[in-house]
Order: structure tokens, then C-alpha cells, then sequence
């Protein structure tokens, strides 16, 4: 648990700040060059979904299913429709 402690808590200073988050994530994923799937939680605090929006806009290989009534873990808070989603996907 320490360990994770320690680990969890790097990650926060890393992407966040008093203000709130410091990475854009669609930055990021404008970046990739390989078919991207984002399952992405409607009412996420920690990373808005419209920053997966913006980065579908500029990148055709990001296919993204935004997961109605969900937060920052879908695959948590309904992990039934998630598991269905991804199967859908991986056919």
C-alpha cells in the first residue's frame, strides 16, 4: 500500500495542480498514429470528455463511446454495459 500511496500521489502532481488538470489529454492523443478505442465516462470530473471529443475531431483513428451517467471509472460503475462495449468492438 505504501508503495501505491507514493505512486498515486507522483501521478497527481504529475497531471494536476491547485487549479486543476495540467495535461490536455486530446494533445496527446492527436499524437497517436495506431486506431485508438476511448470508453470514456459521461460525468468525468478528472478528465472531461470533451477532450476526447477534440481529439476525435483531428484524429480518424480514435473511435470513442462516451458511457451515459459514468464518471471517471465506467468500468467500475457499470462494468456489465463496459464489458458488453468492449466486446461489441473486439467482435
Amino acid at each position: 500500500f505504501k508503495d501505491w500511496k507514493r505512486w498515486y500521489i507522483q501521478s497527481l502532481k504529475a497531471g494536476m495542480n491547485f487549479w486543476g488538470q495540467k495535461v490536455n489529454v486530446s494533445d496527446e492523443l492527436r499524437e497517436l498514429k495506431m486506431p485508438v478505442f476511448l470508453i470514456h465516462g459521461q460525468y468525468d470530473k478528472i478528465i472531461p470528455s470533451i477532450q476526447m471529443i477534440d481529439a476525435r475531431a483531428s484524429n480518424n483513428s480514435i473511435k470513442i463511446y462516451l458511457m451515459r451517467n459514468c464518471g471517471h471509472w465506467p468500468q467500475y460503475e457499470n462494468p456489465k454495459k463496459f464489458s458488453r462495449v468492449v466486446m461489441d468492438f473486439l467482435g
